[in-house]
């Protein structure tokens, strides 16, 4: 059985660093200096919340191991523009943006920075995360896909302009 490792953090909170298995919930929510987020190839999991609001975070990367996400991770990080997976995950990928599942199944988050004033969600977006468009000022318009059964609460909130379509919820 793998062992539980702490977060490492280094750079006085404007870096941190984790290589245990799993970011726990609110790890660094509201970290007002926290500028990079490197998630190691050994995290399997990132909590929900564990760094939202993080107003001054700036790059993630997350490694080859991060299997999921839970809600609102990186919710509230506007200044968030740099967002890398690594190419050996093989259940993460960025595209456009927007943090998916293997093959398109999950929609994690669009990247709050972005901005996007429409989105047309394919047929294969199956789950949408709670929060993933948090506060975005941009996105007016979702189109969302068939295969879509549910939008979870809060998907949209704090997105002043958006509206959302559906095409068979």
């Amino acid at each position: 059985m793998r062992r539980r490792q702490a977060l490492h953090l280094i750079f006085k909170w404007k870096e941190i660093s984790c290589s245990g298995i799993q970011a726990r919930r609110k790890s660094c929510l509201n970290c007002d200096y926290l500028r990079t987020v490197n998630i190691g190839d050994g995290v399997e999991q990132i909590d929900a919340g564990a760094f939202s609001n993080d107003t001054s975070l700036t790059h993630v990367s997350i490694g080859s191991g991060v299997k999921k996400l839970g809600s609102g991770v990186f919710a509230g990080n506007k200044a968030l523009t740099d967002f890398k997976v690594s190419d050996a995950n093989p259940y993460l990928f960025m595209e456009d943006g927007i943090l998916y599942g293997k093959e398109h199944e999950t929609l994690y988050f669009l990247l709050p920075s972005s901005q996007k004033e429409a989105l047309n969600l394919t047929n294969d977006v199956k789950t949408i995360m709670a929060y993933a468009f948090w506060g975005n000022d941009s996105l007016k318009k979702v189109q969302l896909g068939s295969g879509l059964y549910e939008v979870p609460s809060y998907a949209f909130s704090n997105c002043s302009n958006a509206e959302y379509r559906s095409q068979g919820i």
